[in-house]
């Protein structure tokens, strides 16, 4: 299987499933006819998630926003590769979807492309950072990789297989996408980590976790990390840059110009859902990987 090289510069869903679901919407959108017509859709779902049961002043049941390409109602056959997107703290899962960018409008423009290998997006309503080892970071980890990927994959027409699966998140949800997806190569094959919150402060430990588990971050398909000149975590996601050389781990690194907010749009448009299209497989896109 081809990887990415180095680069240092640049609804009842049954019990026997831990998610349940309460879920409004329906197609709309604006977006450009895909295969068999229609339009693109913004559902919102509630998923309930038994990893978090425990866990004291959080609400088991959690807010999901998911995107449904165009071609999705129109082509009953068709199964689709799913990019997992988690906000940063404070956010809700409605992020991108209008607060902080406009993913349906990209996705939208970008499914109607010859070659772009149109994906479902699901966001999560948001998570607290989750670096360490305690109870609740694992639960929660727990939540993202069990839960709520067990609850898609049910609901939906998904590829249900880690080289279809990608990860990515912005700020605290990017440094959330570092944990779990170290932690959860056989999940998820790809990475995207935007703006990572990786402050100085914490970034010992997260430089430990990386070490200890260098070998399933080298299980990954792809891994992709930006962040901004002007960004508060750069020296830490430098020190993260170095640490992946050091260890052989291959990754792409890119720093632009600007902080961390104000070229996310851009950045989901032109780097993001790009980046997935290639590197997660998908039946109707030839030059993707092969489907496992």
């Amino acid at each position: 299987m081809k990887r990415l090289g180095i680069s240092v510069c640049a609804v009842i869903v049954s019990a026997t499933l831990a998610g349940r679901v309460q879920g409004q919407g329906g197609f709309r959108g604006g977006g450009p006819g895909g295969a068999g017509g229609g339009a693109s859709a913004i559902e919102h779902v509630t998923v309930h998630g038994s990893a978090l049961d425990g866990i004291r002043g959080e609400s088991a049941d959690r807010q999901v926003t998911i995107y449904l390409p165009a071609s999705y109602r129109g082509d009953q056959a068709r199964r689709y590769p799913v990019v997992y997107l988690l906000p940063g703290s404070g956010d809700r899962d409605n992020a991108f979807t209008g607060p902080l960018a406009n993913l349906q409008a990209s996705a939208d423009r970008l499914g109607s492309a010859a070659g772009f290998s149109s994906p479902i997006v699901v966001a999560p309503n948001a998570l607290p950072p989750i670096a360490g080892n305690d109870s609740n970071a694992t639960a929660w980890e727990k939540f993202i990789a069990e839960d709520l990927v067990a609850f898609i994959d049910m609901r939906y027409r998904t590829i249900a297989g880690r080289i279809s699966r990608g990860l990515a998140g912005y700020s605290t949800g990017g440094s959330n996408v570092l944990r779990i997806g170290m932690k959860r190569s056989g999940v998820f094959s790809s990475l995207y980590m935007m703006s990572p919150d990786l402050q100085p402060g914490a970034n010992a430990e997260w430089l430990m976790m990386v070490e200890s588990n260098a070998e399933n971050l080298k299980k990954c398909y792809a891994i992709a990390i930006d962040i901004g000149s002007k960004d508060p975590s750069l020296a830490a996601a430098r020190q993260l840059k170095e640490a992946l050389v050091r260890l052989k781990v291959p990754h792409s690194y890119e720093e632009y110009d600007g902080d961390s907010t104000n070229r996310l749009n851009e950045r989901i448009d032109r780097n993001l859902l790009p980046f997935f299209s290639k590197v997660l497989a998908a039946s109707a896109n030839p030059t993707s990987p092969a489907v496992q």
